[in-house]
């Protein structure tokens, strides 16, 4: 039975963060952002009803989540004693699996504020001009730290390319919903890029070019999950539900 999500991610404007400056962030201290919004109706979608009706999908925290902070993450990777097939990982991946690997043994303490039943790792593929992520190698970065803590099927990667702009452009852009998978290769992963910057094609969707965390809510609660067709996107709700199947015996097709 899913009771609370473990989450890490980059900012504010993708999990969220800490209304305190807290090392776990959860209930009124933790400002939810909207792709941990987008995480809580999707898994609400997939839920077993007799779960999904212990939740109310209005309310900001709809599934009680704790946010581990970035200082806190750093330092945790630092301590870890986990163990990782660094053979299986590139250069360039291992801090990914390092810090799935950290998620996922918070997770399983006991007893701990941090104790939950799945946990989700959010990261843009973007990466850098001379070292630019691979999604699929970034998921399977993610999926080795989760395994190498015991937490395999039940630590999620939530990898978007080649950001999470892409994922509510496709939702509304003027055909919306239509050949969404051409924006995980047309768009670019540089905010620089004038045409093909997905902030910049988000707000002039928006008709807000300084658009900020509220003014993704909307449009986060309006997407039609079930019209969503995007690769990354697909990769993530099949995840999510083997992950409920995990915990539940079965998930909500």
């Amino acid at each position: 039975m899913l009771q609370t999500l473990l989450v890490f991610g980059e900012g504010p404007t993708d999990m969220g963060r800490s209304r305190n400056a807290q090392a776990f962030a959860c209930d009124d201290d933790l400002e939810v952002g909207p792709m941990l919004r987008l995480a809580h109706r999707l898994l609400l979608r997939h839920l077993p009803d007799w779960n999904a009706v212990s939740f109310n999908e209005e309310n900001e925290h709809a599934i009680p989540s704790v946010l581990v902070a970035p200082a806190q993450m750093k330092s945790l990777v630092k301590s870890s004693a986990t163990k990782l097939p660094s053979k299986k990982t590139k250069s360039g991946y291992l801090i990914h699996s390092k810090r799935a690997a950290v998620l996922g043994q918070l997770a399983q303490q006991t007893d701990s504020q941090t104790t939950a039943q799945l946990a989700i790792y959010f990261h843009d593929t973007d990466g850098t001009n001379s070292e630019p992520h691979n999604p699929q190698e970034l998921v399977q970065a993610v999926n080795e730290g989760f395994r190498a803590s015991g937490f395999a099927k039940q630590g999620i990667a939530m990898i978007p390319q080649p950001t999470s702009e892409a994922w509510l452009i496709c939702s509304c852009k003027p055909d919306a919903y239509q050949h969404c998978s051409l924006l995980e290769t047309q768009l670019s992963g540089n905010d620089r890029s004038p045409e093909r910057a997905p902030k910049q094609v988000l707000g002039q969707h928006l008709g807000n070019t300084d658009y900020h965390r509220g003014d993704l809510w909307p449009v986060v609660n309006a997407i039609d999950l079930d019209r969503m067709d995007m690769p990354t996107f697909n990769q993530l709700r099949a995840d999510l539900c083997q992950g409920i199947e995990q915990i539940c015996g079965s998930h909500t097709p």
